[in-house]
């Protein structure tokens, strides 16, 4: 499937999309109803793959123990899918624009998610993905999350160009280092790329 081809699915197809490819959970994302333990089974990071909490249409921080005590229904295996970092920053994405009130006016002003834009978990993955793209990791688990995206550098390119001017993301998300680092990192290749691709009249072959 091709960028523009996800770009156009909704949050919902494109949910059934990655179920498809990369199958169901097997297991619960937390172990007992009171979120303290992740379930060590849960993991398919030496697959590159990431699990995404579909609830996070309407809730959010799953993945956090004290806001996912609140859903336990949420953590069940058949409300988790799988997904690689660029596919997983898209389903954010898709979150943003079909359930965030400042970008669809139509959405349910009443979730948890209405009133969280890009800077939720957006920034967050973006804030990796750079990393990875800038300084190559040499952690084994990390070098599988890279290995499974490096492919799809110019489309991850592309994506940020779309954000950037299609929906007025500021460059403090666009350009932004991985929290979880221990230092600021400034990824100056993202920058360099986006910008040139930006400047290019032969780049807008998409449409958002």
């Amino acid at each position: 499937m091709t960028l523009d081809q996800e770009w156009g699915l909704t949050y919902n197809q494109y949910v059934l999309y990655l179920l498809e490819k990369y199958g169901g959970a097997k297991v619960n994302y937390y172990l007992y109803p009171n979120c303290r333990s992740k379930n060590p089974q849960i993991s398919r990071t030496t697959e590159g793959l990431q699990c995404h909490h579909i609830d996070e249409y309407k809730y959010i921080h799953l993945s956090v123990r004290e806001f996912a005590v609140n859903h336990w229904e949420s953590q069940l295996a058949d409300r988790l899918v799988y997904a690689d970092l660029i596919e997983h920053l898209l389903l954010h994405i898709k979150i943003t624009l079909e359930y965030c009130t400042e970008h669809n006016p139509d959405a349910d002003p009443t979730t948890e998610r209405a009133n969280w834009g890009f800077e939720s978990g957006c920034s967050y993955l973006i804030g990796t993905i750079n990393t990875l793209f800038q300084y190559p990791p040499t952690i084994n688990w990390q070098i599988s999350m890279y290995e499974k995206i490096q492919n799809r550098y110019n489309d991850y390119i592309d994506i940020l160009c779309r954000l950037k001017a299609f929906y007025g993301v500021p460059d403090e998300i666009i350009f932004t280092g991985n929290p979880n680092s221990n230092s600021l990192v400034v990824p100056t290749k993202i920058i360099a790329d986006v910008n040139k691709a930006l400047n290019s009249q032969s780049k807008w072959h998409f449409s958002y």
